[in-house]
């Protein structure tokens, strides 16, 4: 009888889109009886300015109480592990860590959309205290500075740059290969979870399992969008768009309404 060897590393990583419902899928994810998911979610792994090996297992460097069903015997072969951080998405550095760490892991992306998603952001930022300025202004400021696509992105003020996904989805593509990257549409996977959380089972390799309805990090909004910021923005998306829609041959006329 072949005994089941211990694991050597997490199997899937959720990279990104930040504002675009990662907490939720870690929420799905982490009632899942096959699937470990860490405690708090956004380890911030990968893209530590210290120094660490990214080869060695992610639970030599965390206590494993870090981790939901970690019991005796952690890790344990019949389990699947994975972490959920969404800055990742946008840093080569953090990527080419992750690929030294275990170059078969499986990625998962939500992508959506980018004018809600930069909107969102912007929100969230001016509600903790971190941006002073409306939307217009806090955007104008990004544009004026902006940063080349290998570096990390900064965490505030990138609320448009988050959004251009189409580099990133083939970033994603030649970093990882095709077959162990899946793409997730954010309204899909508000209003077809079912079939989102089965499509994102079979993924990764676990039976499908039913999820109770989860409510995380909702945030009120003190303003709304501008019509002619929303109308600047879809003009600024327009091509992005549509090369998204062709990789992943999405219909995205819901993202230019």
């Amino acid at each position: 009888m072949t005994i089941a060897q211990p694991k050597q590393c997490i199997d899937f990583v959720i990279v990104g889109a930040q504002k675009a419902g990662t907490s939720v899928l870690h929420a799905f994810l982490t009632q899942h009886p096959q699937i470990s998911m860490p405690v708090k979610k956004e380890m911030h792994y990968f893209n530590r300015t210290s120094s660490l090996d990214f080869s060695l297992p992610l639970w030599r460097d965390r206590k494993r109480l870090l981790f939901h069903n970690a019991f005796p015997g952690f890790p344990e072969p019949s389990m699947i592990y994975g972490e959920a951080t969404p800055h990742y998405m946008t840093w080569d550095v953090a990527l080419d860590r992750i690929h030294t760490y275990n170059p078969n892991i499986r990625v998962v992306a939500v992508l959506r959309n980018p004018i809600a998603r930069a909107f969102s952001h912007w929100n969230m930022e001016w509600q903790r205290g971190l941006v002073q300025t409306d939307f217009e202004t806090a955007i104008k400021q990004e544009l004026s500075t902006l940063q080349q696509t290998h570096e990390a992105l900064d965490k505030v003020y990138s609320f448009v740059q988050r959004g251009l996904y189409a580099h990133q989805v083939e970033r994603l593509w030649r970093k990882f290969g095709r077959a162990n990257v899946h793409i997730i549409k954010h309204a899909n996977l508000l209003h077809h979870h079912e079939k989102t959380l089965r499509d994102l089972h079979s993924f990764l390799g676990v039976s499908h399992h039913g999820t109770k309805a989860q409510k995380v990090h909702e945030r009120s909004y003190h303003t709304g969008l501008r019509e002619e910021t929303r109308q600047a923005l879809l003009r600024l998306y327009h091509k992005d768009i549509e090369r998204i829609e062709s990789m992943l041959g999405w219909d995205c006329s819901d993202w230019r309404e």
